[in-house]
């Protein structure tokens, strides 16, 4: 470079660096004019487009350099931002992966690869470089917010707590950071501490509707607050009116309450705001579903699959989706989607698919693979993870009803059987145990969100404990157990465990086929109870699933189940007492 090109050159970095930006790019080009290839003027000039907004200006400037020098992390770097800014994110995405490459202790390079990556919906891909910068600038702010949000979106919910509590220690006025670590809280079921999280970001932001959404949400969750629940979520729509997550959780605040009717209206409320709103849809589906209006019910219900969480959502099944239609000549994956009851009382539409001329192969939870082999006509059962079969089309279990379209479901129970050398065995011994021979559950998949509403636990249930000519026995699997090492010492001697037993659902059908009855909170158990029909009382939260209505004893899904409902939220004393009443007088008539 000649000396008059030098001192161009330094004419063109001084008015860069006073925010005269036309004039130095004039200079530069006159410089570029006299040194065509030089790879430090492509360079520069290349980064001044890009302060300039110009990126389709930067992007041949930069790479022109990067070809005479590319050993430079600064230059790939550059030219991963302007590539970024164009929409180009796959080269984007290689051009930062060469600057950290060549210099991973380029904070800006790692910076410029997390965006192109966060871009690309790429969270975990975002982990790493965000983590560098971190590292590299220990007091960075903005890189801390992007990495806890990602770990959120991958639902990584502990590690996005740790990492939103170090920036709230570097920027405690962060009211965004406040909110995001109540959601962080309340998604580890924390709900307590949530509250606190959000009154902090609403002393910050006052006005923000989000956060008074998410503060009602959290309330209701501790089961004594629904009033101020409620007022938070009205205030929120006052705030702002067209927010449909605050019609939403209005609606599930009302829902909870068994307030099916005024529900509806919130949902409806929601859908206004946004029509495509897929929780809103499912929401209104499930309190459909619950006044009995089956038909509308389960065509709303069809929403379920857009949400986030749809485990379908997760493979791919190389098939396109059964959409309805003659199944004759078809061979269909048929997939479980939710948990082991949906997967139960939702088998007994898989033989009319078989009966309409499909072959049908039925993908399931291995825990329930033997008891499925009963359900006859020719159906495969596979466990999840198992290769797939060759197959013309998939369906997610629960669209059967609609896809089917049927006015009245099928009543055909029993639709599962236990295997006989089961049924013989547990005959034999159980043949010794005196009185009326009762099946125990108290507890649900821990897991479930809603756990903690409809699990009484074994202690609210030592009550029945006490009725004479009974002998009771734990099919208890899961969680709940460890409210036998709790209560060990205070069980009665008429109490069985049977639990260690049972490795699936065919040894707890084959129990059951030789007791009189089971007795069972909402989960797998009563449904796999139901379906051999078998006896079956069920204990009910005041919010009740979908399936069981909102309101009566008895329910059209097995007609040998009757069901015990709370009247209050969280009192199971008065439900037990029902049940123990109830027992009395089957044990009196023996």
């Amino acid at each position: 470079m000649t000396a008059s090109a030098n001192d161009l050159m330094a004419q063109a970095v001084a008015l860069q660096n006073a925010g005269q930006l036309v004039q130095a790019d004039a200079l530069f080009r006159r410089v570029l004019e006299q040194c065509p290839e030089d790879p430090d003027v492509l360079m520069a000039l290349g980064v001044l487009s890009l302060l300039r907004e110009d990126a389709a200006g930067a992007v041949p400037l930069l790479a022109r350099s990067l070809r005479q020098r590319h050993h430079n992390a600064a230059g790939f770097s550059n030219l991963c931002a302007a590539l970024r800014a164009l929409g180009r994110l796959e080269q984007a995405e290689v051009a930062g992966r060469e600057a950290v490459l060549i210099d991973p202790g380029l904070d800006m390079a790692q910076h410029n690869l997390a965006s192109v990556l966060l871009d690309r919906g790429d969270h975990e891909g975002a982990l790493e470089p965000l983590r560098c910068y971190i590292a590299l600038v220990p007091d960075a702010s903005l890189q801390r917010f992007l990495l806890a949000t990602s770990l959120m979106a991958l639902d990584r919910h502990a590690e996005a707590e740790s990492i939103w509590r170090e920036l709230l220690r570097l920027t405690p006025e962060d009211g965004r950071a406040h909110a995001n670590l109540g959601v962080v809280l309340k998604n580890l079921r924390r709900y307590a501490e949530a509250i606190e999280a959000y009154r902090r970001a609403l002393v910050l932001m006052p006005d923000e509707a989000a956060v008074m959404s998410n503060m009602g949400l959290s309330l209701s969750q501790l089961g004594d607050r629904d009033e101020e629940a409620t007022r938070w979520l009205h205030r929120a729509i006052r705030v702002k009116p067209h927010f449909a997550d605050a019609w939403l959780n209005l609606g599930l605040v009302l829902r909870n309450q068994n307030r099916i009717e005024q529900a509806m209206k919130f949902c409806q409320g929601a859908l206004a705001a946004d029509p495509d709103h897929a929780e809103a849809h499912t929401l209104l589906a499930t309190c459909l579903l619950l006044k009995g209006r089956m038909r509308d019910g389960f065509a709303a219900y069809e929403w379920r699959v857009r949400l986030r969480d749809f485990p379908a959502l997760r493979r791919d099944y190389m098939s396109p989706v059964w959409t309805g239609g003659d199944p004759a000549g078809l061979t269909l994956l048929v997939h479980d989607e939710q948990g082991l009851g949906d997967g139960i009382q939702f088998a007994r539409y898989v033989p009319l698919l078989s009966r309409r001329g499909a072959r049908v192969i039925v993908e399931c939870a291995p825990a329930l693979v033997r008891i499925f082999t009963t359900l006859g006509g020719g159906t495969t059962i596979i466990a999840h993870g198992a290769p797939l079969p060759p197959h013309d089309a998939h369906v997610p279990l629960l669209s059967l009803p609609h896809l089917l379209g049927l006015e009245e479901m099928p009543d055909a129970v029993p639709y599962l059987t236990a295997e006989p050398a089961l049924m013989a065995d547990w005959s034999r011994r159980l043949s010794d145990f005196k009185g009326v021979k009762v099946g125990l559950v108290w507890a649900g998949n821990p897991d479930f969100k809603d756990d903690r509403r409809r699990s009484p636990g074994l202690s609210a249930l030592l009550p029945l404990l006490e009725v004479p000519g009974v002998s009771f026995f734990a099919l208890q699997k899961g969680g709940g157990r460890a409210d036998l090492e709790t209560l060990g010492a205070g069980l009665r001697p008429n109490f069985t465990d049977l639990g260690p037993e049972i490795t699936d659902f065919a040894d707890t059908a084959g129990i059951m086929t030789n007791l009189d009855l089971v007795i069972s909170s909402c989960t797998a158990p009563p449904h796999l109870a139901g379906a051999l029909g078998r006896p079956v009382w069920t204990l009910l939260p005041l919010n009740a699933d979908w399936r069981w209505r909102d309101q009566g004893a008895a329910t059209l899904w097995y007609p040998r189940m009757r069901l015990f409902r709370q009247e209050r939220a969280g009192d199971w004393a008065s439900v037990v007492t029902c049940v123990r009443d109830a027992l009395i007088n089957l044990a009196a008539a023996r």
